[in-house]
């Protein structure tokens, strides 16, 4: 601030008397003949313009005014407004959007606005400043709801937002999607089903459950889903006398089913006697007997089968050996196996399966030369064994054909030696017991 007279020349010791229309001013300080300095504070406030009025002490009809415009601050809120809160599929309205920032005082700030959806929802397009104008899908790819957000552009805060409901069109279909393939009969047997009623856009239609059938079986309970699907819950019949089931969802104004696959009850204890032919494509040709016991299981997700078989086959042989005549030889084998078995079905009847696991194997050999004493020996040695196989389910009874490979230790006989190994082609019949 300068005082001067009416040369213009600096007035030294003036005194002012300063009035701002907003705010304080210090006490003014004369640094040099004339020339007073003083600060003006103002308080946060409203934008705009404002005065600062200085008068002379001693004439105060001599006055002097100053103008200072005054700017918003950066962002400290945002606020954002739909013109509607629900957006209903193939309606075919725009939403429009209008966003706006305020300054910590609470004035308008001049900084530039983002507003966004969820990525892929829509078309999203600024119609003027601070308006926004969003078109929606009809389809809206399972959500309920979308958020859209407003906040400064190059930050993400502060940020408003406002949440629209998504809500479908009119119901026109229904679908059921089984939990899995196939589902066994008996006690354990359970199949969760999953019903959708839809727009025809695919959005899905929340309300009252349907009402549910089964040609055989039951349906047990039927429990809506966050999502506005339904989970019912199929029990299958006791006994297993067909392959397929049909499945009905009605609402009045659609429908929908689906086919079942039925498996027989899942036998824990089974018992297989079977024969067959074996061979190590070699001197080594003989029928096989056995016997298999096994457990089944699904608890650990597929069919396991845990097998012990008992097999039995034999070598025999007869030939001149000079002097001593005749010689006439024996050997009997007698294997004891134990198989890790994967079940496999192949529809409701065929079951597929691949097995292996350790084995130990007793031989007994005899050997007569002529009329000399015969000599015996015998041993025990180990092995593995491996297995695949095929059965199929008739009306009552369950034939199969396994084919089986082993391999056992050199026994270090007199009469043989070597490592032996067989393939063997069997056939059979399983008898169910549990």
């Amino acid at each position: 601030m300068l005082a001067v007279d009416d040369a213009g020349n600096p007035r030294p010791g003036t005194h002012l008397v300063v009035r701002p229309d907003r705010g304080e001013v210090s006490a003014a300080r004369e640094r040099s003949p004339g020339e007073l300095w003083a600060t003006w504070t103002l308080p946060p406030g409203s934008a705009g313009t404002v005065r600062l009025r200085v008068a002379l002490e001693d004439a105060p009809a001599l006055l002097a005014q100053a103008h200072l415009t005054l700017e918003a601050g950066p962002p400290a809120t945002v606020e954002l407004n739909a013109d509607r809160d629900t957006v209903v599929a193939g309606a075919g309205r725009e939403v429009i959007l209008r966003a706006r920032a305020r300054d910590a005082a609470g004035n308008g700030s001049p900084a530039r606005l983002e507003v966004s959806a969820a990525a892929g929802f829509g078309a999203l397009v600024e119609a003027h400043s601070g308006a926004w104008r969003l078109r929606p899908p009809d389809s809206f790819a399972g959500r309920q709801s979308v958020e859209v957000v407003a906040h400064p552009q190059g930050t993400a805060e502060p940020r408003a937002s406002v949440v629209l409901r998504l809500l479908p069109g009119a119901p026109v279909s229904a679908s059921i999607e089984p939990g899995t393939p196939v589902v066994r009969t008996g006690p354990d047997g359970r199949l969760e089903l999953r019903v959708r009623r839809t727009d025809r856009f695919g959005n899905l239609v929340p309300g009252s459950a349907p009402a549910a059938t089964a040609e055989e079986g039951s349906i047990a309970g039927i429990e809506p889903q966050s999502d506005g699907a339904y989970l019912a819950t199929y029990l299958p019949p006791q006994r297993w006398d067909r392959e397929e089931t049909v499945v009905d969802m009605r609402w009045p104004e659609s429908s929908a089913r689906t086919r079942v696959r039925l498996l027989p009850r899942l036998a824990l204890l089974t018992v297989s006697p079977k024969a067959g032919a074996l061979s190590n494509f070699g001197q080594l040709t003989s029928p096989v007997a056995a016997v298999e016991a096994s457990l089944r299981t699904a608890r650990f997700g597929p069919e396991l089968a845990f097998s012990t078989e008992l097999a039995w086959y034999f070598s025999s042989r007869q030939q001149a050996v000079g002097q001593f005549g005749n010689g006439q030889g024996r050997v009997d084998f007698l294997a004891l196996s134990a198989q890790v078995s994967l079940r496999v079905p192949l529809g409701a009847r065929t079951t597929v399966w691949i097995g292996a696991g350790p084995s130990l194997e007793g031989i007994a050999s005899r050997l007569q030369l002529g009329s000399q004493p015969p000599v015996s020996e015998r041993a025990l040695v180990l092995g593995v064994t491996g297995s695949v196989g095929v059965e199929h389910r008739f009306a009552s009874v369950l034939p199969f054909a396994e084919l089986r490979w082993s391999r056992h230790r050199d026994p270090q006989l007199s009469t043989l030696t070597g490592a032996i190994s067989a393939t063997s082609l069997l056939v059979g019949t399983r008898f169910e017991l549990l």
